[in-house]
């Protein structure tokens, strides 16, 4: 019978495979792909609200920025008016940041020692402020561009304020947060945002606002760059062609990645924004699901090949019972052939979806694990550090009143109700105060209310400032006068050498400045970096209110549901919930001060899961199904036949009559001849192979994990994967997506375990004594009994039932187990009490309650000893009972001849004795004899004779029978009639 050799089957299994593997390739990188751009749009989306959102803060603080520099300037011109004595100025010159100069003829009088000298026109100078943006030559000759504001001071004279342009853009960007905001979108977004201008021979509505910076073609945002300038985007491959052609793909700094383009205006500029997102993990994750099933269905095709394989040659080789002959023939192993493809394309179906929305899921909590750290940095600048609104309060408030301390130290006419009240009104704080040397408050700009440095509570931590020590600063708290949340920050006013220092103290609005600004950049930040698809919640730990929720209804409908209490936001359980019949997985966050809840919709999770599990189940059926066919080709009902042979299935009336195990030891004995191992596998049927074949392959597949394990924990990544977040991952366990699978893999884990098990347990009793098979059978049933009611114990934790109660209920289920299965337990304790007293073990002749046989098996509940007929008798432990070892020691047999009358019992005698040397040559099982003992007594006239003999005692039925036949059939033909 021609049969293929499974060589060729794998051939065709790999040239199916890799087609297969092609094809879902290029599936599932499109569903990838555009899984990948549609995010990407909802990043560009969130990036574009993002930076309108900085441009207006950009707008707004430097708007601020020059309105205090505008402040400034007229504050120094109306303290210095104070120094206007007939029409002269008496006061300083030279400031730090500024200087007093004079118009005279229609011509401006520069101070000597300036450094820096702004163009100004006499024209444009008038009673009001005067400002103007400029480029000012150093003494260096080095041109610095600087903000000019002059106010006038009285008279001819003025006082001019310069500040460079680069510290007040350092400021904007610092106070506006725009990198680290930009940093946090990324981080958020799991991707890398660049900005870059738009050439005039590619923008479409020329908005921009300053012309001179038209022509310009730069980077204004790009990851991993602090200083931009001298850096061009052509240098890392967005040259103008990209921007127009805008590839899906795009090469930056030596790595490829999806991008998505979008035309925005960005700080007054037409510009594009892209969106990079890295390819690696895609095509990672993509290679992953295509390799794993593939390699199932490799390893699938490779079992069937084989299986079909040895049915044949089974039937080439081997004779064939007649139930035998039903199952081989060629119709019967293509029905089954076909069954298994088709139930294995079910399982892979199953199988795709659980591993592909899995692993969505893993993705997605990953994801949003950034996101949530990006969150909880936000929050925790805004917290305990201190943010960067409320930083540029306070380097203002002290900014001005160092300045106004300066002025009241040399111009004690300043130190008046009239000029505090406006300086108060020019700077922009609650109330200033000013306290003289000895404490107490002298003027304020909202009136004397007699606060005292040392006496009051509130203010005694400006004590120090008496002493002439630096700005102090309080943290924000209850204004007693105000009713609101106020700043305090004061600083050491010089009264005179003699009298010593005073204080000046401001008052700054925390709840409407930075506080305000604090929470609302929190609120706007949320709100651009949750896309669709995902909600978001924060909450204070402290008093249990909601920081920011992406859904009203979250709050008012579902969180009340969802177990929400008040003053523990922590024990509210977000990780998988429904909304609006819509399931939603989710991961949060939590520090000291807030908990933060990301929550992805399992639409998002499932997306492409059934369209990619489809064609895999089809791609499996498919190829299973032609190498069946390619297999099976040549083997048809004609070469069934011409190969099949029928074996009888009678049992021989030798086989019927056997009384003891004599027989089944003479089988066992006659076959003491070595078998090869090629010869053992050759004897195994189909399904022994096959079984086999599993047992090692599981075996293969346990080894490399727990090595993959080992690995991976040496590298600290024991805990990042799939299957360790299903198994140990925060996540809701109850009847969802994750319970079901984790309850799975569990099952998986015990299937691989018995397979395993089975294997040691072979390995193991094949090199142990029979007292060491005995142990490590007993042990290897206690550990699958322990793993089984672990493995229960874990399914019901997944799937969402209460073990705790379980666990505490303990004495009762023990109580029931005591009184409903004491059997059981008695089995148990005296298998144990059996195995270490070692009375009787595997392999030992016994005779158990008048059973006699070979020892089998010692379990944890029974013991199994082999008897007649191959016919096994299974005892209770508890049951076994009157034991009689007849393995210890050798056995004598002695055995009664009666000679009748009429014989010589002298000539019986010397026959007997000359013959027992040769008995006992022709019987090998007797250990020493067998031996003549005389006459021992008669019988109605016959003579009883005695022969004795030593052997085993499995061996005592077999040598009793031999020994009889020798003895009679001697007498017999020497003329000996036996009574």
């Amino acid at each position: 019978m021609k049969i293929r050799k499974p060589i060729f089957g794998i051939l065709i299994l790999l040239i199916l495979s890799l087609v297969f593997a092609a094809g879902v390739a290029v599936v599932s990188y499109q569903a990838l792909y555009e899984r990948s751009g549609e995010r990407a749009r909802l990043k560009v989306d969130g990036v574009q609200k993002t930076l309108e959102v900085m441009e207006n803060d950009y707008t707004a603080v430097y708007d601020a920025f020059l309105n205090r520099l505008a402040n400034v300037s007229r504050l120094m011109g109306l303290m210095l008016k104070e120094y206007m004595e007939n029409g002269q100025y008496k006061g300083p010159i030279l400031f730090d940041d500024g200087f007093v100069f004079q118009l005279k003829d229609g011509k401006v009088i520069y101070p000597e020692g300036a450094e820096f000298l702004p163009e100004i026109d006499p024209a444009d100078l008038t009673d009001a402020i005067y400002a103007d943006e400029q480029l000012i030559s150093g003494p260096d000759g080095e041109k610095v561009p600087f903000v000019v504001f002059v106010s006038p001071i009285g008279g001819n004279y003025y006082y001019v304020d310069l500040t460079a342009n680069k510290e007040i853009s350092d400021s904007i960007v610092k106070t506006s947060r725009v990198n680290e905001t930009i940093s946090e979108i990324e981080k958020s977004y799991g991707c890398q945002l660049i900005v870059v201008s738009i050439p005039p021979s590619i923008r479409k509505n020329d908005v921009r606002k300053f012309t001179a910076k038209a022509d310009q073609f730069k980077f204004l945002i790009a990851p991993g760059e602090e200083d931009l300038t001298g850096i061009s985007p052509e240098d890392f491959g967005i040259t103008k062609e990209v921007l127009q052609e805008k590839p899906s793909f795009l090469n930056y700094r030596g790595k490829t990645y999806n991008s998505t383009f979008k035309e925005l205006n960005f700080l007054g500029e037409a510009d594009m924004a892209i969106i990079l997102t890295p390819m690696e993990n895609d095509l990672v994750y993509m290679l992953t699901s295509v390799s794993l099933i593939v390699f199932l269905t490799l390893i699938t095709g490779i079992i069937v090949i084989l299986w079909l394989y040895w049915h044949q040659t089974y039937v080439r080789d081997n004779e064939l019972l007649l139930e035998q002959m039903a199952a081989y023939r060629p119709s019967a192993l293509r029905k089954r052939a076909y069954a298994i493809a088709l139930v294995g394309g079910i399982v892979m179906f199953v199988l795709a979806v659980f591993y592909q929305s899995l692993g969505s899921l893993y993705r997605e909590s990953s994801s949003n694990r950034e996101a949530l750290n990006t969150v909880m940095g936000r929050l925790k600048a805004n917290t305990s550090d201190v943010s960067a609104a409320q930083q540029n309060e306070e380097d203002w408030a002290v900014y001005f009143l160092e300045r106004i301390a300066l002025i009241f130290s040399v111009n004690e006419r300043l130190r008046s109700s009239d000029h505090l009240y406006e300086i108060n009104r020019l700077i922009g704080t609650e109330y200033l105060m000013l306290f003289d040397p000895n404490g107490d408050e002298t003027v304020s700009s909202n009136g004397v209310i007699g606060y005292s440095v040392l006496k009051t509570e509130k203010l005694k931590a400006f004590e120090n400032l008496l002493k002439g020590t630096d700005t102090l600063i309080l943290e924000a708290d209850e204004d007693l006068f105000l009713r609101k949340k106020t700043q305090l920050i004061g600083t050491p006013v010089l009264f005179g050498d003699e009298e010593g220092y005073g204080v000046l103290l401001a008052a700054i609005d925390a709840e409407n400045t930075w506080q305000s600004a604090d929470e609302r950049s929190i609120r706007d930040f949320l709100e651009n970096a949750t896309p669709k698809g995902n909600l978001c919640l924060v909450l204070d730990i402290s008093d249990s209110t909601v920081i920011y929720s992406s859904s009203p209804r979250l709050v008012s409908e579902f969180l009340p549901e969802l177990g929400y209490k008040e003053g523990n936001p922590e024990d509210l359980d977000l990780d998988t919930f429904l909304v609006d019949n819509v399931r939603y997985y989710g991961s949060y966050d939590t520090d000291e001060n807030y908990i933060a809840y990301y929550l992805t919709e399992s639409g998002e999770v499932l997306q492409y899961s059934f369209s990619f599990a489809g064609i895999c189940a089809v791609g499996f059926l498919i190829i299973i199904s032609l190498t069946s066919f390619f297999m099976l080709r040549p083997y048809s009902a004609e070469a069934f036949k011409a190969a099949a042979r029928l074996k009888e299935d009678v049992r021989t009336s030798e086989s019927l009559d056997m009384d003891s195990l004599d027989d089944i030891v003479e089988k066992n004995d006659d076959n003491d001849e070595p078998v090869r191992l090629i010869d053992r596998w050759r004897l195994l049927a189909p399904e022994q192979k096959t079984q086999l074949f599993l047992q090692v392959f599981l075996g293969l597949v346990l080894l490399f994990t727990a090595l993959s394990y080992s690995v991976s924990k040496s590298n600290g990544k024991a805990y990042d994967g799939t299957i360790t977040f299903i198994l140990f991952g925060n996540w809701k366990h109850g009847l969802n997506l994750l319970g079901l699978a984790a309850s799975l893999i569990v099952i998986f884990a015990f299937v691989i375990f018995i397979f395993f098990k089975n294997i040691m347990l072979r390995i193991l009793c094949a090199v142990l004594d029979a007292k060491g098979e005995t142990i490590c059978r007993l042990t290897f049933s206690l550990l699958q009994y322990a793993t089984v009611l672990g493995g229960i114990y874990l399914v019901m934790g997944f799937l969402g039932m209460n073990t705790t109660f379980q666990l505490t209920s303990i004495g009762i289920i023990s109580l029931a187990i005591s009184l409903g299965s004491k059997d059981i337990v008695a089995d148990i304790l005296a298998g144990i009490f059996i195995i270490f007293e070692g009375d009787f073990q595997v392999g030992d002749y016994v005779d158990i309650n008048g059973f006699q046989g070979i020892v089998q098996e010692i379990g944890v509940r029974s013991t199994k000893v082999l008897g007649l007929g191959d016919n096994i008798k299974i005892f209770g432990n508890q049951n076994v009972k009157n034991v009689l070892n007849m393995s210890k020691m050798n056995t004598w047999l002695t055995l009664e001849y009666k000679l009748a009358p009429g014989g010589s019992l002298i000539d019986a005698e010397k026959l007997l004795i000359s013959e027992m040397p040769l008995i006992s040559q022709r019987i090998p099982e007797i250990i020493s004899g067998p031996y003549y003992k005389g006459v021992w007594g008669t019988d109605f006239g016959n003579k009883v004779l005695h022969i004795s003999c030593e052997c085993l005692e499995r061996h005592s039925r077999v040598v009793r029978r031999k020994v009889n036949h020798e003895v009679i059939v001697l007498l017999e033909e020497n003329g000996f009639k036996l009574g």
